[in-house]
């Protein structure tokens, strides 16, 4: 009977994640994962500390690793400098050349208006923010209609 009830409350646990996992952005989908992983495992520590399979220092360090890893994505340099050049690079103007945006959209050369505006709407269904997309990806979107639109 007891392993029953383990076996539902993890099928109820692993639904209930899946279905928040698929509701994060694409980008935070990875951190999601990792935050929740190492709560598995201070669960996990805990529960060996309890049945005596873990030893109780052992089991009151393992909080802090959810702590430490917090700490280090905060101030971590390497994230910080992406982070950084890739807002400069959203921000920043590039003028995007018409080849580079016919192959953005997908376009030949010599598409009519039309064709630009549909090939637009088709991208910006599929990578939009709010459907799953990046922000950086809309932008190229953006940026190569405009260019071909004049």
């Amino acid at each position: 009977m007891p392993a029953i009830i383990i076996i539902v409350f993890l099928a109820v646990t692993g639904y209930l994640l899946r279905s928040s996992f698929s509701k994060q952005p694409i980008e935070q989908r990875t951190r999601w994962l990792t935050v929740r992983i190492l709560w598995a495992l201070v669960g996990l520590c805990a529960i060996a500390a309890a049945t005596g399979r873990l030893h109780v220092m052992g089991a009151l360090t393992s909080p802090l690793i959810p702590i430490v890893w917090q700490l280090y994505t905060r101030f971590n340099p390497i994230n910080k400098s992406t982070e950084n050049t890739t807002r400069g690079s959203q921000t920043s103007s590039s003028s995007m050349t018409r080849p580079q945006a016919l192959k953005i959209l997908g376009l030949t050369e010599g598409a009519t208006s039309e064709e630009i505006k549909s090939a637009h709407r088709e991208l910006m269904a599929k990578y939009h923010p709010d459907r799953g997309g990046n922000e950086f990806l809309a932008a190229q979107i953006n940026e190569a209609r405009d260019q071909l639109l004049g």
